[in-house]
Formats: structure tokens, C-alpha cells, sequence
């Protein structure tokens, strides 16, 4: 669009979301279920490249690991960062897991699986997302809402646990939730450094921090 006809205000962010939106009415007509499996595929080819290169591959890397064309990956997503926002939301889809674990044991088992068992590559990718969002307001705020809803659950998950004696009730909730929180982000920094070389050493320590909130 000449610069003298863009309207005030116009800018780059509009022009993605209207090559987005022009992207999808020329896609071929797929059903709902076929669009999310596309989504999740890209999603996946990301993970991949972002775990094994960093979050400054290019999309042409993303495109080719998920088999699928630039204009079709811009039809799903309007720029590299909202992949990644797209891999952070993806990653609170436990959320109601963790808000109702029935136990100290099964509430560690998926923060565990949140950690990614381990797997260096995963906290890599977390690792480097939370840097990258420092230069990404966007990507930041969206981060730092999923710490406060991923927070929140935690605090549900000690109050349930409270409830059904497996907390101690002298333990205030969302105190415990932010220790908890704290814990698991280092966790995954430690693993994305190499500190962590197994799923046992993730594992042995949860199983301290849930001793010290125990009922006793």
C-alpha cells in the first residue's frame, strides 16, 4: 500500500493481520479438525527447530521441517513470534491438571512432565523464549500472564490439597505457589545449562519441596 494511502495509524502489525486474513479466504476450504492437526504439525516443527537451533531459526526452517509452504504457516500464524506464543499457550493446557491433583505426588508428577522429564532441549526452548520476550512486549506480557494463571493454579492445587489433608494448614497457599513457581523455573534453567542430567535429579527434588509442604 503507497504510503500516501495508508490510513493513520496503519501499521506493520496490520498489515500482517491483513495478509493473514487475506491468506485464509484464498486457502482452500479445510474442516475445523484438519485446520487444528496443521496447526499443531507447525507447532510441533517449531518446538523442533527452536529446541534445536534456538528461537532465531528462520520461518523458511520452520516451513520446511513441517513440510508446509511459508504462505500456508502465515495463514495460521502472522509472524515468528506468534508461534512462539502459540507454543507458550499451548504449554498451560495442564493448567486444570495442576489445580486439581489430588495429591502432593501426582501435583509433582506433572510439574515433572512440565519440566519435560528432563529433556534439555524442552527447557532450552522455555529458556530462550523468556529472553527473546525481553525485546518482545507482546510475547512478554503474554509470558507473564501465563506465569500468573500457571501461579494461580498452583495456589488452587495447595488449597484443594489443604482441604483433603495432604497439605499442611498452617501453609499459606499462595506462598506456596510462588516457591513452587520459583522451583520449577529454575528447574528448567538448570536443565537447559546441562545441571540436570536426569529425570530423577527433577523428580528427587520435587520430592523434597513436597516434604517440606507435607502434613505432618
Amino acid at each position: 500500500m503507497p504510503e500516501k494511502d495508508r490510513p493513520v495509524g496503519f501499521c506493520q502489525r496490520d498489515m500482517a493481520r491483513i495478509a493473514q486474513a487475506l491468506l485464509l479466504k484464498a486457502m482452500p476450504k479445510i474442516s475445523p479438525a484438519a485446520a487444528e492437526s496443521r496447526r499443531s504439525r507447525i507447532l510441533d516443527a517449531a518446538a523442533q527447530c527452536f529446541a534445536k537451533h534456538g528461537v532465531h531459526v528462520s520461518v523458511d526452517e520452520i516451513c520446511a521441517t513441517a513440510g508446509i509452504s511459508k504462505g500456508a504457516i502465515y495463514g495460521y500464524f502472522p509472524s515468528k513470534d506468534a508461534i512462539i506464543q502459540g507454543l507458550a499457550d499451548r504449554h498451560m493446557t495442564d493448567l486444570d491438571a495442576i489445580t486439581h491433583a489430588g495429591s502432593l505426588e501426582e501435583l509433582c508428577a506433572l510439574l515433572l512432565a512440565r519440566a519435560g522429564n528432563g529433556d534439555a532441549s524442552n527447557s532450552r526452548l522455555e529458556l530462550e523464549a523468556w529472553t527473546y520476550s525481553l525485546n518482545t512486549p507482546l510475547l512478554r506480557s503474554r509470558l507473564r500472564a501465563n506465569t500468573a494463571q500457571l501461579q494461580s493454579a498452583l495456589t488452587d492445587a495447595v488449597t484443594n490439597l489443604q482441604a483433603n489433608g495432604s497439605v499442611r494448614n498452617d501453609a499459606d497457599p499462595a506462598a506456596c505457589a510462588a516457591v513452587v513457581e520459583t522451583f520449577a523455573l529454575g528447574m528448567v534453567a538448570k536443565a537447559a545449562l546441562g545441571d540436570l542430567d536426569t529425570a530423577a535429579q527433577i523428580r528427587d527434588s520435587l520430592r523434597a519441596l513436597s516434604d517440606l509442604l507435607a502434613q505432618r
